[in-house]
């Protein structure tokens, strides 16, 4: 398995992540100059359905990679750029039952794959960053508006403050970006004892019956996600 993250992760994550599948760095730094996002995959690769869907401007070097290991995908219509209704096209929180997005910035090719899913429409295009998904519906999200929206379907949801969390040349990161899962384990790109909402996390996590993966002992990273292919 293939897990997908920023090239700025720290050497001790990347090292830590390498014992549970094959890190591959992201590197978007020639195709958009948003440099807080450049690094992100989740801006490009949207997770969460039977294939991944990316986009058609995806850097090269990740598409002929996830060919050569035999990994099935989907090319979206949408071609990423720096404009707020491109650039989050990809971006989108899908669970078993729900998907979380802003419906105005969806690319048509994830619209034509959720089929038999509640579609929860919401202000916030980064639903992704925004937004951790666990298996069978429990999201962990750091946006409010998503946290109600969620509530009032009584959906499994914790709410994190998210302004401990670091992401270079912006005040703060989302939570969706320091986090991904595999199995049954919630990787973190860093120390949740470093973010004040950190131990209500943990036993949110741990009741919920998942192991915690804390990749550094550092200040939690938004890195776009660690998307397991």
């Amino acid at each position: 398995m293939i897990v997908l993250h920023d090239y700025r992760l720290s050497d001790k994550a990347v090292k830590t992540l390498s014992n549970y599948a094959e890190p591959l760095a992201f590197d978007a730094r020639n195709t958009i100059a948003f440099s807080a996002l450049a690094g992100h995959a989740d801006i490009f690769c949207c997770t969460g359905l039977s294939q991944p869907v990316l986009a058609p401007n995806t850097p090269q070097y990740i598409i002929e990679y996830l060919k050569s290991k035999n990994i099935d995908f989907q090319y979206g219509k949408t071609i990423v750029g720096d404009s707020k209704d491109v650039i989050s096209a990809y971006n989108v929180a899908i669970s078993r039952s729900f998907v979380v997005h802003n419906r105005h910035c969806t690319d048509p090719v994830i619209m034509q794959n959720l089929q038999g899913k509640t579609y929860i429409h919401v202000k916030q295009s980064f639903a992704r960053c925004s937004t951790m998904v666990l298996p069978d519906d429990n999201f962990i999200t750091s946006d409010k508006a998503i946290f109600a929206k969620l509530s009032e379907k009584h959906v499994n949801c914790l709410y994190v403050n998210p302004e401990q969390i670091v992401l270079p040349s912006l005040n703060y990161g989302l939570i969706g970006g320091c986090m991904g899962v595999c199995d049954k384990q919630v990787f973190v790109s860093g120390s949740l004892k470093n973010i004040a909402d950190g131990e209500k996390m943990r036993s949110w996590i741990t009741d919920s019956g998942f192991d915690i993966v804390e990749l550094d002992t550092t200040s939690l990273f938004d890195g776009g996600g660690l998307l397991f292919v």
